[in-house]
């Protein structure tokens, strides 16, 4: 079980780490109903700081899975899930090809492509969600629209990797959810508008980053583990 405190509790969380911890995780019901009657058995441990990277994912001989190709902001909770839809595809690619050196260069090659066009989304995504302060308010109320029409498997759809962001948070339903929010907060129009120019531009900025990627060369700083976590939420 873990939790992302918030830059502001950072002292807090050093006077008390075990309460904080708990207050946390208890604020929400299905967590708290199952830690009913828990206790702690181990240490707690927090990271200090960490680095998203993306490594080239595949050469000739060679292949990096999970972490060890890509790591990304932990609050989209895909980690090792991501490590077994990477092993599961890349399984398929080699299958066929093990016997010939060139087919399986060719297929584990082909494997980095997929890798970096499939994940480049989510590594983004991964980093809104855990960004500082509150996400855009334009995210949460799509969320919501999609909840009221009971299509919220939508977004569960997105966390699994079976629809992209775009597939999502279409350029539709982001608009509409704008408009419908300056109907009902005329006074916040400015707000409202600046934030998705800000929505827009940084997707823009990634969709074009996507088209020529740079991948990190030589080893990836290591998160800091601690006992006591000193949050550090800049990403």
């Amino acid at each position: 079980m873990g939790v992302s405190p918030q830059q502001h509790e950072r002292e807090s969380f050093r006077a008390d780490l075990d309460g904080n911890v708990r207050a946390h995780a208890l604020r929400c019901a299905p967590i708290a109903e199952a830690l009913s009657g828990a206790t702690r058995a181990s240490r707690i441990y927090g990271i200090r700081r960490f680095f998203g990277y993306f490594r080239e994912a595949a050469g000739a001989g060679w292949v990096l899975l999970g972490d060890a190709g890509h790591f990304k902001d932990p609050a989209g909770g895909r980690g090792i899930g991501d490590a077994f839809h990477q092993a599961e595809r890349l399984a398929d690619a080699v299958g066929d090809a093990i016997g010939s050196d060139v087919r399986l260069d060719h297929a584990v090659a082909e494997f980095g492509r997929w890798r970096y066009r499939t994940y480049a989304e989510y590594y983004g995504l991964a980093a809104d969600l855990g960004v500082a302060g509150p996400i855009a308010g334009i995210v949460p109320r799509v969320v919501r629209g999609l909840h009221a029409r009971g299509r919220i498997d939508g977004v569960l759809n997105l966390l699994s990797h079976r629809a992209s962001v775009l597939d999502v948070l279409t350029p539709a339903r982001v608009l509409g959810a704008t408009g419908g929010h300056l109907l009902r907060a005329p006074g916040r129009r400015h707000a409202t508008l600046g934030e998705l120019g800000r929505l827009a531009t940084t997707e823009i900025r990634r969709r074009n980053a996507m088209r020529k990627p740079v991948f990190q060369s030589g080893p990836a700083p290591r998160p800091v583990q601690q006992e006591t976590p000193e949050p550090e939420l800049s990403r």
